[in-house]
């Protein structure tokens, strides 16, 4: 790793104030919602002056709103890729709340300690970064809701509080022509076995025979469940334009 790049892994001590600005809110809900971003993901998000945003970055990472995960060092990125999280700041503006602060701040943490877990989050990251994009450049089709991690899972549990048999890695609904268009996302960064993928197709179906989506994540007007072959030919055109390779596979279902 860049000496450059290990030297920004560190916080430089700051002593005045930071006004979080409307656009500095906007980046940290996203980071609450993705977990994490690298640089040229959040700057394809927030169009404008790089230059400026850049400061404004380590301004943010510096007084605590921000994190760098440290493991990253370990990793091959260029400097040009940090990858950002939530700071304790960051997360106290968020999630007000005292004890969900301490749970985001703690899977935060546990997911920091592991590049191969950053890696499979920034996958998740990655794919909703041009969906969003995707979503912004077409006038018939937005991005209504996106739920991942400890969110997803809450929303999907039983009627007694039981946890899922499943949780997949994302959900999110596409808007078009009045109806809702739920997904679930499922990455694989070629780790998953052939048996481990098939229950989880078994899971799915049983998910959309029973139903099951409709109590837990409540979609307001469905017009297709689960099925990419029903979808209305623009989101078709849009899920198209994500590329698969042999090694990391992103499904839509």
């Amino acid at each position: 790793m860049p000496n450059n790049l290990r030297k920004r892994l560190v916080r430089r001590e700051v002593t005045d104030p930071l006004r979080l600005m409307p656009r500095d809110m906007e980046l940290l809900r996203e980071l609450g919602e993705s977990r994490f971003l690298n640089t040229e993901q959040i700057l394809a998000l927030h169009p404008g002056g790089r230059r400026n945003f850049l400061r404004r970055l380590a301004a943010m990472y510096d007084l605590g709103y921000l994190d760098r995960p440290k493991v990253q060092s370990r990793s091959k990125l260029p400097s040009s890729h940090i990858v950002y999280s939530l700071g304790k700041q960051g997360v106290e503006t968020i999630f007000g709340d005292a004890g969900q602060y301490q749970a985001v701040l703690r899977r935060l943490r546990e997911i920091e300690r592991s590049l191969p877990l950053i890696a499979h989050a920034m996958m998740i990251s990655q794919f909703k970064v041009c969906l969003t994009l995707a979503a912004r450049k077409r006038n018939d089709l937005t991005l209504d809701r996106w739920l991942q991690g400890y969110d997803l899972k809450y929303s999907l549990k039983g009627r007694y509080g039981e946890n899922p048999e499943l949780v997949p890695d994302a959900f999110f609904v596409l808007g078009h022509d009045g109806y809702e268009y739920p997904v679930f996302l499922e990455v694989d960064r070629g780790t998953m076995t052939e048996e481990r993928f098939v229950n989880k197709l078994k899971l799915y179906w049983r998910w959309w025979r029973e139903e099951r989506i409709k109590d837990s994540l409540s979609p307001k007007r469905i017009k297709r469940y689960l099925s990419g072959n029903g979808f209305p030919a623009s989101i078709n055109l849009l899920m198209s334009r994500f590329s698969l390779s042999d090694r990391n596979m992103i499904f839509i279902l």
